[in-house]
């Protein structure tokens, strides 16, 4: 199953106002520390869900003079460094919104802030099985119109870069199609909307 399409039709749409609206955060990377990605998801209005992201590359691991990056740099959705410092300060800044809870890949639990004395949003632990479940509930959601991301060409990359299939209890698993790029803000947006389902 691929989405990419539906994802370039249908979440287009300018961000609503997210001034003092709650969100959940979710953090995911390339193993080389190529693609660092935060993703914030934001219920709002009917059921409906709003994504904003934070990308960074490492220029030490990709081109950021090449295509597609350097068009991203020049319209400032991607920043040319690890991102390591950056996340953590951005989770512990003051918003005009609150980040109620982060999920992040198993790697990164021993870092900081995402250890449980750290400030910050607490850490949640979203179990493989729950991001599955969210994957359909995310589809069926982005068929209905209800998905917002406000144009986010790294997002829609990302997800042009899965495909999906049903595990034995009918939930969708991604996979990195075979010689695709990172999934990683793909699966970043994912931790944060399945944050938004049970985290609550």
């Amino acid at each position: 199953m691929d989405l990419s399409q539906a994802i370039l039709q249908t979440c287009d749409e300018p961000l609503p106002d997210l001034s003092g609206r709650y969100c959940h955060a979710g953090l995911d990377y390339e193993l080389n520390e190529s693609l660092r990605s935060l993703y914030l998801c934001f219920p709002f209005g009917y059921g409906q869900f709003a994504f904003v992201g934070h990308n960074f590359a490492n220029k030490q691991a990709r081109d950021l003079k090449a295509e597609p990056y350097f068009n991203w740099l020049a319209d400032g959705r991607l920043w040319p460094n690890s991102g390591w410092c950056e996340t953590n300060n951005f989770l512990v800044q003051s918003h005009d919104f609150t980040i109620k809870s982060i999920s992040v890949d198993a790697y990164l639990s021993g870092e900081p802030p995402y250890t449980l004395g750290a400030p910050g949003p607490r850490v949640k632990h979203i179990e493989m099985r729950q991001i599955w479940e969210a994957h359909s509930h995310f589809i069926r959601l982005l068929k209905d119109g209800r998905i917002v991301h406000g144009g986010d060409p790294i997002l829609e990359w990302s997800l042009a870069n899965v495909n999906f299939d049903k595990t034995s209890t009918g939930a969708l698993r991604q996979i990195k199609k075979p010689g695709a790029d990172s999934a990683a803000p793909f699966a970043a947006a994912m931790r944060a909307f399945a944050g938004c389902i049970y985290a609550e």
